[in-house]
């Protein structure tokens, strides 16, 4: 089953994202946040340790760090967050 969007089409709604980030004990959970026309807004939830396999995307994309810390490329060039 398909997992709904946090926000849902149409809907007006304030998320606390600290509140809505679930964690597995050795792996990444996401959850997507809101779907538009143009967009998907997902949440990554991230173990220790654990990585996201470098991808590309015909769109844009925007991360914030909630809390801890990365190493994230962009362009080849490794970034701290």
């Amino acid at each position: 089953m398909k997992e709904l969007p946090l926000i849902a089409p149409g809907e007006t709604k304030v998320l606390d994202l600290a509140d809505e980030t679930k964690f597995a004990a050795n792996g990444i959970v996401s959850r997507t946040v809101l779907v538009t026309p143009h967009s998907r807004t997902v949440l990554f939830g991230f173990a220790e340790g654990q990585e996201l396999s470098e991808h590309t995307s015909t769109q844009h994309a925007l991360i914030q760090i909630l809390s801890g810390e990365c190493e994230f490329s962009l362009d080849g060039r490794a970034h701290r967050l």
